[in-house]
């Protein structure tokens, strides 16, 4: 039976004794010199428990594995806290429930093999989210028309899938779908924290500042990596200011390439003075996909964003972390609240970290 508390102060309990499962500078230097794949799986036991139960070492599945495995961490965080906040954690996790119907959507059109495209789906996720039933239904769908139906009737996904639907129609162009409902989950997320006031709502705002950030330039890079006009962009950005400002979001999604991208990103970086996205980590992350683009591989990562973007985006990660411990520490609810976020956040760069010291393993890269 689930217990429910309260207060905070479980919470800030539980927080403390899952922190230990990050991973420190320290130890990530170790595990960076590691050249063997099944060595590395048994040191990260430790910090990703149960993922020495991997049966196939591939990209692919490491990826799915150490996503399912923090989607358990946060599971576990889940029950200690007060239901506002847990229900603001689940809210968190509905960006994978984006990404099941997402991959659904797009198995569908591809006739992907039923098995292929379940192996695709995050169950944890539904579990936690207490979306069983919605999921099994989906999956039951045997065509894309029985799919897009079955959603057209839920009242999360009517508007977006009958806008993104008819538009694919159209055109047999799937990025306004794909994003309107990468959309939603921002917009959703936003709504939900205006019911918070004082020291959550400080809190959580900055939180969802990030995630709108990292929408916006995720969006605007997909965008032009498919080609697709301004126009079309302009409509799907996220005007909340944080670190970039509408004209700068603008001015990136009129770049011509991806390289320009890349190029006025680095600009803006260099005026707001905020990111490091010059780091080691930025310059790393860009090598390793210029040499597996030309590597030509077939194995891709799948599930995180697999291009110099990546770098960027944990960077936004840190610097939410570093606001983060720049708060005083008031009490024990913002503790808890602060601390908890702080876990969620340093677990994710994990999963982005440990994910590139496989791919280096794979792919035969020297440090």
């Amino acid at each position: 039976m689930r217990i429910i508390f309260d207060n905070y102060t479980y919470g800030l309990i539980k927080t403390s004794y899952l922190k230990f499962l990050i991973i420190t500078d320290e130890e990530y230097n170790k595990l960076k010199v590691i050249k063997d794949s099944n060595e590395l799986i048994q040191k990260l036991e430790r910090y990703f428990p149960t993922i020495s139960e991997l049966k196939e070492l591939n990209l692919v599945s490491i990826e799915k594995k150490l996503l399912i495995i923090y989607f358990k961490i946060i599971s576990k965080l889940i029950p200690y806290f007060p239901i506002q906040y847990q229900s603001f954690l689940k809210n968190i996790l509905e960006r994978f429930e984006i990404w099941n119907v997402k991959m659904f959507i797009m198995g569908k059109l591809i006739n992907l093999d039923e098995q292929k495209l379940k192996d695709e789906i995050f169950l944890e996720v539904e579990r936690i989210l207490d979306r069983n039933k919605f999921i099994q239904k989906l999956l039951s769908c045997n065509s894309i028309d029985d799919a897009i139906d079955f959603l057209k009737k839920q009242d999360k996904y009517k508007d977006v899938i009958e806008r993104g639907w008819e538009f694919y129609n159209k055109t047999k162009e799937i990025f306004l779908l794909e994003n309107l409902l990468d959309k939603l989950f921002v917009e959703r997320i936003m709504q939900y924290i205006e019911d918070f006031k004082g020291k959550e709502r400080i809190l959580f705002e900055i939180y969802v500042d990030t995630l709108i950030e990292r929408y916006n330039l995720v969006l605007i890079f997909r965008g032009i990596k498919n080609k697709i006009n301004f126009e079309l962009l302009n409509q799907l950005i996220v005007p909340k200011i944080n670190i970039l400002t509408l004209q700068e979001l603008q001015y990136l999604a009129q770049s011509s390439d991806e390289k320009e991208f890349i190029n006025r990103l680095n600009n803006i970086e260099k005026k707001h003075k905020m990111i490091s996205i010059n780091s080691k980590f930025w310059v790393e992350n860009i090598y390793l996909y210029k040499l597996l683009e030309f590597k030509k591989k077939s194995e891709i990562i799948q599930y995180s964003t697999e291009d110099p973007l990546t770098g960027f985006i944990l960077q936004l990660n840190r610097r939410l972390i570093n606001i983060l411990n720049a708060k005083g520490e008031f009490d024990i609810k913002y503790m808890a609240i602060k601390n908890s976020l702080n876990l969620i956040l340093r677990k994710e760069i994990d999963v982005y970290k440990v994910l590139k010291l496989f791919v280096k393993i794979f792919h035969k890269i020297e440090n």
